[in-house]
């Protein structure tokens, strides 16, 4: 290896790190306003409506045209994955979910969603067993 190959890998290392770090911004601030929200606020059915409020944001946000001069791809990335993922990880299944739904292919859309539901189920169910064992 020469000292240019190893710049080079080293400043993609480095650039990588630096959108790993400036992603985590928008994650903090969306995972924060969440609990700010679950702390202030207590209701039946609260979970089920930031869920869905979760779900819209990130639909509305990757529904948008990227290059319209609205939103630029970066931003559309650090909005849907960071701030929608920290916010509610559900609407990032939901919009997988729909993606899959897009291709056209309702078995594997059906197979995903219905898995994903009953997989997640037992394992959280597991989980508490697991914990109770302990």
């Amino acid at each position: 290896f020469t000292g240019t190959a190893i710049g080079v890998g080293c400043m993609r290392i480095f650039q990588s790190l630096k959108f790993t770090f400036f992603l985590a911004i928008p994650v903090m601030f969306g995972a924060s306003l969440l609990k700010l929200i679950k702390f202030g606020f207590h209701f039946t059915g609260m979970e089920f409506g930031l869920l869905m409020l979760g779900c819209l944001l990130l639909g509305f946000l990757s529904g948008l045209n990227v290059g319209s001069g609205w939103l630029s791809p970066s931003a559309k990335l650090l909005l849907t994955t960071g701030f929608c993922g920290g916010f509610t990880t559900f609407s990032t299944f939901m919009n997988e979910s729909a993606s899959l739904a897009k291709g056209g292919d309702s078995l594997t859309t059906l197979l995903y969603v219905a898995g994903s539901v009953a997989v997640g189920f037992v394992a959280v169910v597991a989980g508490h067993l697991l914990a109770k064992s302990c």
